[in-house]
C-alpha cells in the first residue's frame, strides 16, 4: 500500500471518529437539560415533571429541611446530587411525618406521579 493511500485512510478514519464524538453530546443534551443544573451535594426539586419550571435547591448537608414556601405541595420531579447519602421527600399529614419518595445517591426522579407523591412535597430528609 502506498504512503498516500495510508494517509488518506488515516484521514478518513480520523474524520469518522470526530463525527462520532460530535454526535454524542447532542444526544445527551436532550436528556433533561435542567437536571444538570443541580449542584453537587444538594437535592433539587422542580415544579413540573422532567425537571422543568421553578427549581428549589436544598443543601444535602441538612438532615432535615423544609422546602420553600413556593414549592410546598408543588414538587413534581427531583434529583439527589449527593455522592453518598440517600434522601427522602416527605409531607406532613395530620401532624404525622409521611415518607413519600426515596432516591439513592446520584439518582433522579422525572415524575413524582409514579411514586404517588406528585404535588405533596413538604420536606427533604436523609435516608
Amino acid at each position: 500500500m502506498s504512503l498516500k493511500k495510508v494517509l488518506a485512510s488515516a484521514a478518513v478514519l480520523a474524520a469518522s471518529a470526530g463525527s462520532i464524538v460530535a454526535v454524542a453530546p447532542a444526544a445527551q443534551a436532550t436528556d433533561y437539560p435542567g437536571v444538570w443544573n443541580c449542584p453537587a451535594s444538594h437535592v433539587c426539586i422542580w415544579e413540573h415533571s422532567d425537571f422543568r419550571g421553578v427549581k428549589d435547591t436544598i443543601s444535602g448537608y441538612y438532615s432535615y429541611a423544609n422546602v420553600s414556601e413556593y414549592m410546598h405541595d408543588r414538587g413534581s420531579s427531583w434529583m439527589n446530587a449527593n455522592y453518598y447519602r440517600s434522601e427522602w421527600l416527605g409531607e406532613w399529614s395530620h401532624g404525622r411525618m409521611i415518607h413519600g419518595s426515596h432516591l439513592p445517591p446520584q439518582y433522579r426522579g422525572t415524575n413524582l406521579v409514579h411514586d404517588n407523591f406528585n404535588d405533596r412535597v413538604d420536606f427533604v430528609m436523609w435516608g
